[in-house]
């Protein structure tokens, strides 16, 4: 039982943070990995061409299933996934292009602008909960070739939001790991 270690990756940062606020008693300690929170989805809400990236994502993950249904979503790779090099490509399209996770994606999409809001109206993180965010070394995969933004030129803000994530606890550190 309670109270639990949360260690979100990735857009599960958003769910353990938001249980992380709304039930405060329950969690013993956020370890981030790469994890988006509420900060960040913000931020890369602001950024000039964020809104028609996100609607394009959520009709790309909406029609997945009639795509699925023709078998046509991988042919289609709307995610650019053939791009990714290595032999984990294959592996990727097999998770990804289904469609409990492109159904997830599309909800995420249909969603934001409700999570937004749930996150403002929510109470703030507790400001000295044990909170560990780690992050990677290198931009490499970090984005989705299919997102126009460079990995590169995204680096420094992805750091900068990472870090301010830790530094909304008096107990939360910042690390980056391999």
């Amino acid at each position: 039982g309670p109270p639990y270690v949360l260690v979100p990756a990735s857009v599960g940062g958003l769910t353990a943070e938001f249980f992380a606020r709304r039930y405060p008693d329950s969690v013993a300690r956020l370890v981030f990995v790469d994890a988006g929170h509420s900060g960040a989805l913000e931020l890369v809400t602001a950024i000039p061409g964020a809104i028609a990236l996100h609607d394009w994502v959520r009709r790309a993950a909406c029609l997945t299933p009639t795509l699925e249904r023709f078998g046509l979503i991988e042919w289609l790779d709307p995610l650019h996934l053939r791009r990714q090099p290595g032999v984990g490509a294959d592996r990727s399209r097999a998770l990804i292009y289904r469609q409990a996770p492109m159904a997830t994606l599309c909800g995420m999409q249909r969603g934001r602008r409700a999570t937004l809001q749930a996150f403002r109206d929510a109470p703030r993180l507790r400001p000295d909960i044990p909170l560990t965010v780690l992050t990677h070394d290198s931009p490499a995969g970090l984005l989705p070739p299919m997102i126009p933004i460079d990995p590169a030129k995204f680096e420094p803000l992805w750091q900068f939001m990472q870090q301010q994530l830790a530094r909304r606890s008096s107990r939360g550190t910042w690390q980056k790991v391999p």
